[in-house]
């Protein structure tokens, strides 16, 4: 997955220098409309995201749509636990466990709460395994936006 995206980020890069090389140049119009859109469609998708939550706040109702179409972003923010879970100490012993965690710290927590009611946060819930000798595996992941109180 790491070389794939890697990868997915050279390509990304070497199209934004290509397309800068045809502008300054051939002074082609449509290479910058190409690297307006190229850069405008990421940048949207992030800035999306804040109104999202805020509209699916008022609304008083669990939206799993949003869950799934905002997973990369949610993946951002759950970085932390999924490194400690993936990084916990080998043992002799099997473990496995299924926690839930209040996704409040960094930027984007802080700004899916900007507009949105306060009693309103996203709610990750993890459950993993660590089998005798291995390290843990992540079985499954669960995102929701919801009140903090259920």
């Amino acid at each position: 997955m790491i070389l794939v995206l890697t990868t997915l980020a050279v390509a990304f890069a070497a199209l934004c220098v290509w397309l800068g090389v045809r502008i300054v140049n051939r002074r082609e119009r449509w290479a910058k409309w190409t690297l307006a859109g190229v850069i405008a469609v990421p940048a949207l998708y992030v800035g999306s995201f804040g109104p999202a939550c805020w509209l699916a706040s008022h609304a008083e109702g669990e939206i799993p749509m949003l869950a799934t179409v905002y997973q990369p972003l949610l993946r951002v923010m759950a970085h932390d636990r999924t490194q400690s879970i993936r990084d916990s100490q080998v043992t002799n012993k099997h473990q496995s466990g299924f926690s839930g965690l209040l996704l409040g710290r960094g930027l984007l927590a802080w700004y899916s709460r900007v507009g949105a009611n306060q009693r309103f946060c996203w709610r990750y819930n993890v459950n993993h395994d660590q089998p005798a000798g291995k390290p843990a595996m992540i079985l499954t992941e669960d995102w929701t936006w919801r009140p903090m109180d259920e």
